[in-house]
């Protein structure tokens, strides 16, 4: 076993550093954090596209809203129509709301859009509905083009 000299250590000890140190304060080991999990989701996007391309839409429900599969939290769907494509996100939100009465404005939005028609395709509308008791179903009272007017 050789000893080393002392610029041999100094040269080893330089040599031997990481290039990216680990983070000792709090804010740093968030960002690294953060950063590791943005990494993985930018890595994960192509299955999420492969999984849009064979089946078409992805929807996340709301609960306790009257049809949920109408006025889903958030919708992406892939739309390949022989005359439009593109990517439509749908999301509802609930406007106002009590035991027997509530509202759902719901925004459609297109994206990398290529149609035939001239105009833009997107919108919102809101939906309202109302029911006599708590453990009533619900009714569709009325829809009306744009924002809601309580």
């Amino acid at each position: 076993m050789t000893r080393m000299t002392p610029e041999e250590r100094a040269y080893y000890e330089q040599t031997r550093r990481p290039l990216i140190r680990v983070p000792q304060s709090r804010i740093g080991k968030f960002g690294c954090g953060l950063l590791t999990t943005l990494w993985f989701m930018i890595l994960l996007l192509p299955c999420g596209l492969f999984y849009l391309a064979f089946v078409g839409q992805i929807t996340v429900q709301q609960s306790n809203v009257p049809e949920p599969a109408a006025h889903p939290m958030f919708e992406l769907q892939l739309v390949m129509d022989a005359d439009n494509r593109g990517f439509r996100v749908t999301r509802s939100v609930v406007q106002a709301g009590t035991e027997t009465e509530v509202c759902l404005e719901t925004y459609v939005s297109y994206y990398l859009w290529q149609s035939n028609e001239a105009q833009s395709p997107n919108t919102t509308f809101c939906d309202c509905y109302s029911r006599a008791a708590a453990s009533d179903d619900w009714e569709f009272i009325d829809q009306q083009a744009g924002t809601c007017e309580l």
